[in-house]
């Protein structure tokens, strides 16, 4: 149950970017950068201790509100700690999963753990403990600024109890044979695949459990993003900021683009948990799968998380150059690939989709076929 993310540059994007790109950063900005920059030359002695204290946490600007460059987001204390070097499937958050994939269970990584999450590097150099701290940080971020959806999306229901009841409040007379509760989230900086990022839902083992009058399946599931580490450092972090050095835009990306990736991977894995809850997640992973196969499946569905995290920051904060590049694949490359794209003929395939889409949209009381009105993501609500 993987939901993959690619990367493509548009053409005619390219000038986009690098016109945002030239717009100049504030003061409070370069000197976040600044001193993320002078991190990296911390003694060798502080990075083997592994506890993260030498990542201090730079910048001025606040972080429920402003620019996510330059916000100082302390993390919360005694939250992130190291548990040492093994393979995932001894660790707590991979207990009881089932089908681990060989990239995870037949190699041992370097764990943290925030919070409830967990954080998983193969190396534990400083630019990899950099990226752990950013991870925390950009979770923090979310969380400061959105909580009721951070709460939604990155935690979601504790209990099988609490799970029914949201899908009962949805359809009462429903049938209902499994639940998904999300036990935590574990980051991997990884490699090995093109995108900057992909995600993926590990299922726990099945249990049988009795909530109220109702028997279901019960799955403890484990949300997982793996981060492209040699990507990070270099080609798509300078997609998105095309500066002229590689250093400073992979520190740019740790303080502004990872928290929209995390956003959108976190959307992808909201998609599995809740597939039997929100009937258009279902229509996403079963129904145009059946209609026209995974690569159909992967294209709507990247469509709509791309819409979802582009609206979900679009209140500031998020850079021009990543929040431009967004709004550009949404109006651009996903309606290409579905033949969608005004000026040109639509695909049988496309008009299908269209068709179920807007079907979908009329039940909610949306109007009009407009992309943006069919693409819709109901992201929760803030």
């Amino acid at each position: 149950m993987r939901a993959l993310r690619t990367w493509a540059l548009l053409p005619g994007l390219v000038g986009l970017l690098a016109g945002a790109a030239g717009a100049q950063e504030s003061q409070a900005e370069r000197a976040a950068l600044a001193a993320w920059r002078e991190l990296l030359d911390v003694p060798l002695r502080e990075v083997e201790r592994r506890d993260l204290a030498w990542v201090k946490p730079a910048g001025s600007g606040s972080p429920k509100r402003g620019s996510f460059l330059a916000a100082k987001v302390p993390l919360a204390p005694g939250e992130l700690r190291y548990l040492g070097f093994d393979a995932p499937r001894k660790l707590p958050p991979f207990d009881g999963t089932f089908g681990l994939p060989s990239d995870l269970s037949q190699r041992r990584f370097h764990v943290w753990r925030y919070r409830e999450h967990y954080v998983l590097a193969a190396s534990d150099g400083r630019r990899e403990q950099l990226t752990v701290a950013a991870i925390a940080r950009a979770l923090e971020l979310l969380r400061a600024r959105w909580p009721r959806r951070y709460q939604a999306v990155f935690r979601g229901p504790r209990t099988a109890q609490e799970q029914l009841a949201r899908l009962r409040a949805r359809d009462p007379k429903k049938s209902v044979s499994f639940l998904n509760l999300t036990r935590c989230f574990a980051f991997v900086l990884d490699g090995g695949f093109s995108a900057i990022a992909r995600s993926g839902y590990e299922l726990g083992k099945k249990q049988r459990v009795q909530v109220g009058d109702q028997s279901v399946d019960l799955f403890q599931n484990v949300a997982r993003v793996t981060l492209n580490f040699a990507a990070i450092q270099g080609i798509s972090s300078h997609r998105l900021y095309q500066r002229e050095e590689p250093l400073v835009d992979f520190l740019r990306y740790l303080r502004d683009g990872l928290v929209e990736t995390l956003a959108h991977e976190a959307l992808h894995c909201l998609l599995r948990r809740d597939k039997n809850v929100e009937p258009l997640f279902w229509l996403l992973i079963e129904r145009l799968r059946s209609l026209g196969g995974e690569k159909l499946g992967k294209q709507v569905e990247e469509a709509f998380v791309v819409e979802g995290a582009t609206r979900w920051l679009s209140g500031g904060g998020l850079s021009e150059q990543v929040s431009g590049y967004y709004r550009g694949l949404f109006s651009n490359m996903h309606r290409r690939r579905l033949g969608l794209l005004g000026g040109s003929p639509p695909t049988d395939l496309g008009l299908a989709v269209q068709a179920i889409l807007k079907r979908y949209a009329e039940r909610r009381g949306a109007t009009g076929d407009d992309y943006e009105t069919l693409f819709r993501f109901p992201i929760p609500e803030e």
